[in-house]
């Protein structure tokens, strides 16, 4: 039989294709015939980039329930949440959040899926990407003061990193 993981030249496999192209059954099919679902194209695009890039929801969640990284990257840097939301596809960034995406992922120039959202006016997918990162922001902050109530070198060492620039830079937005 075919090998369902072969790739052409650009090392994309028929998963890749069937996920970009939103073929449900065909990406369940190649699953169980045993398609690697976190493999890598040339350019380190996986079937869930693909899925993403096309807001594929269903495709994508049939490949996160089947082990795919929701926090895959490409060769670029370019992360499935921030392919999601430079493409305006809410149904799909809402799910990887869900799922764990890494809303604070950065590019090497600083971008992330929020600003992928701003840079191409997807007004909504900004909005809610903004209300869960300052929930996300918050919780975590909360759970580190709590963590350190009682303990005073680490509220000495916590008040420090608050009080610096980078810090009030990141947090200021929901302070």
């Amino acid at each position: 039989g075919q090998d369902v993981n072969e790739a052409d030249e650009e090392g994309r496999t028929g998963l890749m294709w069937a996920s970009l192209n939103n073929h449900l059954n065909i990406v369940k099919y190649l699953v169980r015939r045993g398609a690697i679902v976190d493999a890598a194209n040339n350019d380190g695009d996986t079937a869930l980039i693909a899925a993403c890039v096309g807001g594929h929801l269903d495709v994508s969640r049939f490949l996160c329930d089947s082990g795919a990284d929701v926090n895959a990257a490409n060769n670029d840097g370019f992360t499935t949440l921030m392919f999601a939301s430079d493409r305006g596809h809410l149904a799909v960034v809402r799910y990887l959040t869900e799922q764990g995406a890494d809303l604070f992922a950065r590019l090497q120039d600083g971008r992330t899926a929020l600003a992928f959202a701003i840079q191409f006016n997807h007004i909504a997918v900004a909005a809610y990407l903004k209300a869960e990162g300052n929930w996300q922001r918050r919780r975590s902050y909360a759970f580190v003061l709590r963590s350190i109530k009682d303990d005073e070198s680490s509220g000495r060492a916590l008040l420090e990193v608050l009080q610096s620039e980078d810090t009030k830079r990141e947090i200021g937005s929901f302070l």
